[in-house]
């Protein structure tokens, strides 16, 4: 390839990286229509065939999650999407094979602790389950049809975005944003069984959001100092910490 024409494609790729981190849908329509077939066979390399369209899209989402968020490739999408490709495949191989699902929905909670049958154990598991229903139910319509298609019928990414008219880039986004989304309000529902005074109200709003490392610098260092001083709140995140190590390693990342 000619030095004019390298130039040229290195200069497109951080045009469509720098509309993509602006959050431009057609950049990340490109980006994944670009890179999709060379993706699926590192992933059917890596996974086998019959997983190589959810891990692609997974992946994809966490890329795209990524410069959304200011961080991520400022070139070189291919490499950063084919390494995020296989790092993932191996935490799944090593989720799936060390840990137990601790509730009856193991696609948002998991635990690495063996089962422990007994009425105690039955209500946690019952009241875990309650949660993230209700949880469910509180999220925007879209990002309960894309995880109902995804996570409780298992249809495969390129069958979603048919049924719900998207292109497969926009699906892997929507699922990504409706996965910790579920999350962040699962652990909202944990939070809400324990009573509040109004000098915590602030910390307390900001909690979950804390936990799952969503919120900015400022913020975080006011939480930090609250729960440096509040006895109550401290051990209120600690439980929510607890929570949080229970939710599967779904959570698009690097967290």
């Amino acid at each position: 390839m000619a030095m004019s024409e390298q130039l040229n494609e290195h200069s497109c790729e951080a045009s469509l990286l720098h509309r993509a981190r602006g959050r431009d849908p057609d950049a990340v329509n490109t980006l994944y229509s670009t890179h999709a077939v060379a993706a699926r066979q590192v992933a059917i390399h890596v996974a086998g065939i019959a997983a190589a369209d959810d891990l692609v899209a997974d992946a994809f989402a966490r890329v795209i999650a990524q410069l959304h968020a200011g961080r991520g490739p400022t070139k070189d999408f291919r490499s950063y999407l084919h390494a995020t490709i296989r790092n993932r495949s191996r935490d799944i191989h090593r989720l799936t094979h060390r840990e137990r699902p601790a509730s009856h929905l193991p696609w948002i909670l998991e635990d690495g602790l063996e089962p422990v049958d007994g009425p105690d154990a039955r209500l946690r598991t019952t009241v875990q389950d309650e949660q993230i229903v209700a949880a469910f139910e509180n999220l925007p319509k879209d990002w309960r049809e894309v995880l109902w298609h995804l996570e409780l019928r298992d249809r495969a990414p390129s069958e979603v975005a048919t049924l719900m008219d998207l292109t497969p880039a926009a699906v892997s986004s929507l699922s990504y944003r409706a996965r910790e989304g579920l999350r962040l309000a699962y652990l909202d529902q944990v939070l809400a069984q324990f009573p509040s005074r109004p000098a915590c109200r602030w910390t307390r709003d900001r909690l979950s959001r804390y936990v799952r490392e969503k919120v900015g610098a400022r913020p975080a260092c006011r939480i930090e100092a609250h729960l440096e001083e509040c006895a109550t709140c401290s051990a209120v995140m600690s439980d929510l910490e607890g929570a949080n190590r229970r939710l599967a390693g779904l959570s698009c990342g690097p967290a």
